[in-house]
């Protein structure tokens, strides 16, 4: 018997495999695509994954805290354009002309009686010129106060990659606190409507204790409450305010650069470390 090469025999069967091919083909062009079978989509897991789920480690500065300190305003959020307008407003009321976004950027970060007395001088050290008992700053102070009342949260908004710090931070149970110069009548709205509240085991304001920032008084009372060393915390803040603080407790500091620095250069205030995104501690 003779045996052709399978070269010769597949090239003789050809036409026969090509004609029974392209009748499959047809009938599977005929089917709808709801008669198929649905196949689901191999995306890379990790996409479907959330981001804490991932092998992430915080910064060695922080990685051994026990407690991380938060500033409020230009740390954790952009407050100004909502400052600016109680303050334009409180102005107008008074017959002035109004401050601007920019002058209002310079001036936060002490509270909401240094902002007033800062917009009445047009001038960042107002506070040191006006007294506490001024008739006009008082009666600003209520105008200002019943002004930002009404539009807290209207403008203000959470800065980018703050929520992969605080994030990686709960996933490695470190303690979380609060600790702003803004009176504390605002504070737990913001946070709610920013979706900020759930992260902080302690929530001071500026008008909680008898001392605000510089004073470390409110860091000290948060490691009090929550019985963590103060040399096991970290200050996380935007100005010489909020490093000062973190320094006279005996905490390890950090200040971000693009927040309100009261026209020095945080770069210039000592911190321990200076980053220009919260994301940067995390790695």
């Amino acid at each position: 018997m003779t045996i052709k090469p399978l070269s010769i025999r597949c090239a003789q069967n050809w036409p026969k495999q090509a004609s029974k091919v392209r009748l499959l083909c047809k009938r599977i062009s005929r089917l709808s695509e709801s008669s198929l079978p649905s196949v689901p989509s191999h995306k890379p897991i990790y996409r479907s994954l959330p981001l804490n789920a991932l092998p992430r480690h915080l910064h060695p500065l922080i990685a051994q805290a026990e407690l991380l300190a938060f500033d409020l305003d230009g740390t954790l959020i952009d407050s100004v354009p909502d400052l600016a307008t109680a303050v334009d407003s409180m102005l107008s009321d008074m017959g002035r002309s109004p401050a601007g976004y920019d002058a209002v950027r310079q001036w936060v970060g002490n509270g909401s009686a240094a902002l007033v007395k800062r917009a009445l001088c047009q001038d960042i050290r107002g506070d040191q010129q006006l007294s506490d008992d001024d008739d006009e700053f008082l009666n600003a102070h209520q105008l200002f106060l019943q002004h930002y009342q009404h539009c807290k949260g209207e403008k203000t908004v959470c800065y980018e990659g703050i929520f992969t710090l605080l994030d990686q931070a709960r996933t490695s149970k470190i303690p979380m606190v609060l600790i702003t110069n803004k009176p504390y009548r605002f504070v737990p709205d913001i946070l709610q409507e920013l979706q900020l509240a759930s992260y902080f085991a302690l929530v001071l304001g500026g008008d909680s204790l008898a001392e605000k920032k510089p004073s470390a008084l409110p860091l000290l009372h948060a490691c009090q409450q929550l019985d963590i060393p103060s040399e096991k915390g970290v200050m996380i803040g935007d100005s010489i305010t909020d490093i000062t603080a973190g320094k006279n407790a005996g905490f390890t500091t950090i200040a971000v650069t693009y927040g309100y620095d009261h026209g020095k250069p945080v770069q210039e205030c000592g911190a321990d470390l200076v980053v220009d995104s919260l994301a940067e501690l995390v790695r």
